[in-house]
């Protein structure tokens, strides 16, 4: 059976300046394909950034294969020519905890942080000479990423969550009015609350709707914002 342990990749010889080359230009086009797609949906994350992840470690994985050869240390003590490429991982995660955005209502950023880690995984793998499977799961990640969408959108076909913050500069007729507006467009409220604030001679109301379309929340926030009294209005999602 074939030896697939990391160690066996420093047994043989370091691979030569060509196929160095080969394996930092095969990291630049699937770190870049993947940073595309993420580019191409607007998120913080995109083309550059998934592309450098992709280049460094591909780069700190050839450094833990070369180093042991370069400082000429015995067959029988190689050292932990691993040590540099499983530091990787652990920075990577300090940067894709950096992607991470919390809102009240929600998370955002969490598929690019995974995206940024698995990028990571994918040049480490590449700069070992592992081709096929970086492709592989490279096309996976691209074929996942763009199913997600589409099950967020079929998903959004059947309605979607919101939270409504509204603050109003009279309690006149606020909560009342706002019922009535959600029942006009088939928002569905799920909860709410309503604050006080005296000092300021100020009311706020928080909702949480469930919204049946895009067209819908479109033309409900439309409608709000002409509401009497009102001072501000957030939507989250």
């Amino acid at each position: 059976m074939p030896d697939f342990s990391l160690s066996s990749l420093f047994e043989y010889s370091h691979p030569s300046l060509f196929e160095a080359g080969v394996r930092i230009l095969l990291s630049l086009l699937l770190g870049g394909a993947i940073g595309l797609e993420r580019e191409a949906k607007y998120h913080s994350a995109g083309f550059r950034t998934f592309t450098l992840i992709c280049l460094g470690s591909t780069l700190a994985m050839l450094i833990s294969i070369w180093t042991p050869l370069s400082t000429h240390l015995s067959s029988s003590n190689p050292g932990d020519p691993a040590r540099i490429a499983a530091q990787v991982l652990t920075g990577v995660g300090f940067l894709g905890a950096g992607a991470i955005m919390r809102t009240k209502a929600s998370i955002q950023g969490l598929t690019t942080a995974a995206g940024i880690w698995v990028s990571a995984v994918i040049g480490l793998a590449i700069g070992a000479g592992l081709y096929v499977p970086s492709v592989v799961v490279t096309a996976l990640v691209i074929a996942v990423l763009s199913m997600m969408d589409r099950l967020e959108i079929s998903r959004r076909i059947g309605g979607y969550n919101k939270l409504i913050e509204l603050q109003f500069c009279s309690q006149l007729g606020g909560m009342e009015t706002v019922t009535q507006i959600m029942a006009k467009h088939n928002v569905k409220i799920i909860n709410f609350s309503t604050e006080h604030d005296l000092q300021n001679m100020s009311f706020a109301i928080s909702l949480s709707v469930r919204i049946s379309s895009l067209n819908n929340e479109t033309e409900l926030s439309n409608e709000l914002c002409q509401l009497p009294n009102l001072i501000s209005m957030k939507i989250y999602s």
